[in-house]
């Protein structure tokens, strides 16, 4: 199902960097950079964050898909880069969301991510601690 959406174009007010920043400080994301795009699902908040890279027409921009308990998938964004390009994106992300949410869905149905999300079950104990991996920028799991 489909949602409704909305964008911001050249909101001097938003900072792309600190919240792209603040986002890859979290260890309860999965980061993707693909090509011109940067996704990151946040499971937690039941969000998934596209950012443009700098060689992408719409940088800087980032759209923000939060599906919602009814299935629709609503997405708001703030666009910095050329406004053809932006709604070129958003046309793009728009008839993928489908998709995406299905990448956030998975990653909620890891059992890394359950296991440090989810209460345990009473006859399991579980310690597991989400760490960075050096220059990588790759999340890994210790157990």
């Amino acid at each position: 199902m489909e949602g409704g959406g909305s964008y911001r174009y050249r909101d001097e007010n938003f900072d792309y960097d600190a919240l792209l920043r603040q986002l890859q400080k979290s260890e309860a994301v999965t980061l993707e950079s693909k090509s011109e795009v940067t996704r990151i699902l946040v499971p937690a908040e039941n969000r998934i964050y596209l950012f443009t890279e700098s060689a992408h027409p719409a940088h800087p921009a980032v759209f923000i898909l939060e599906p919602d308990e009814s299935g629709a998938i609503p997405l708001t964004g703030h666009c910095g880069g050329d406004v053809t390009a932006c709604e070129s994106w958003l046309v793009d992300i728009a008839a993928k969301r489908s998709v995406l949410v299905e990448s956030l869905k998975q990653v909620r149905s890891n059992d890394t991510y359950k296991s440090l999300h989810e209460p345990p079950d009473a006859s399991v104990t579980r310690l597991a601690v989400a760490t960075r991996a050096p220059d990588t920028g790759v999340r890994e799991l210790k157990r």
